[in-house]
């Protein structure tokens, strides 16, 4: 892995954003380009090995010989490619990283802002106030709490349902009075006796 480069936050950072990104997509062109260039290098050696076999089966020494030159050469160019493949991946990977951590960066400074703008607009004896009269208002209703089931109040409470108690019985007592009242003049129409009448002088 390659060192990380390091790139200071700004304020121009939409900018610095552009360079470096337009920076990234050159470096990705050449990174193909190379790419392409080292597959063309190993389709070249693997046609000189052939060659060389070929010649070494047909007892062409001078032959073999020269092919296997072309076949060293080539493969030297095809390390120096691998070797500029490697340092261009790097450089990108390190850019990229370069590019999070400036975001991380950024987010921890707004966020750190933020927090000293709530620091600044809570003050700590603002806070302990808030608390002091917080507690006193449920110390208050607390108190009132307790006055309402205090012992006044329920003996209060007993007093009208005691009251309503009576209530309840005379109300039962009244209508039932109409029905007592039918009964017995039932009963003395019952008991009367009875008169016969007379049509004729008796």
């Amino acid at each position: 892995m390659g060192g990380y480069i390091s790139f200071p936050f700004q304020k121009d950072s939409s900018s610095r954003v552009k360079e470096i990104d337009k920076a990234i997509a050159s470096l990705k062109l050449m990174r193909d380009e190379i790419r392409r260039f080292r597959n063309k290098l190993q389709n070249q050696i693997d046609i000189a090995k052939e060659n060389v076999q070929h010649c070494i089966r047909n007892k062409n020494k001078r032959l073999a010989l020269l092919n296997l030159r072309r076949q060293k050469y080539i493969e030297s160019g095809l390390k120096q490619a691998e070797s500029s493949l490697y340092n261009i991946e790097q450089t990108i990977s390190g850019i990229e990283s370069s590019q999070i951590q400036a975001e991380v960066y950024k987010s921890l400074k707004s966020g750190n802002d933020v927090l000293k703008n709530f620091r600044n607009e809570i003050c700590i004896s603002q806070v302990e106030k808030l608390m002091e009269e917080t507690e006193d208002a449920i110390i208050y209703q607390s108190k009132i709490n307790d006055a309402l089931s205090s012992k006044g109040i329920l003996e209060r409470d007993e007093d009208l349902l005691d009251e309503l108690e009576n209530l309840s019985c005379e109300i039962e007592a009244t209508d039932e009075l109409p029905i007592v009242r039918n009964i017995r003049r039932n009963e003395e129409e019952i008991s009367l006796p009875s008169k016969k009448i007379c049509l004729t002088n008796c």
